[in-house]
């Protein structure tokens, strides 16, 4: 499921969530730009994390924000 996000133009993400490793990554998708679709330097520990929680994180508006400034 793609969340929309106020970063950029048409800008949503993507949670993908691998329970044998308990990781979600944030994958990025932007058809509006250059690089269309890119993945986050960082994870979460996906049982500490629900969606909304990662969506509202400092250290992914931090991202967000450095990439679509």
């Amino acid at each position: 499921m793609q969340h929309p996000t106020p970063y950029g133009i048409y800008v949503s993400v993507e949670i993908v969530r691998d329970t044998e490793t308990d990781t979600a990554r944030v994958d990025i998708h932007a058809p509006m730009y250059m690089r269309k679709l890119w993945t986050m330097p960082h994870s979460y520990r996906a049982s500490h994390f629900t969606d909304s929680q990662i969506l509202k994180d400092s250290d992914f508006a931090r991202v967000m924000l450095a990439h679509y400034k």
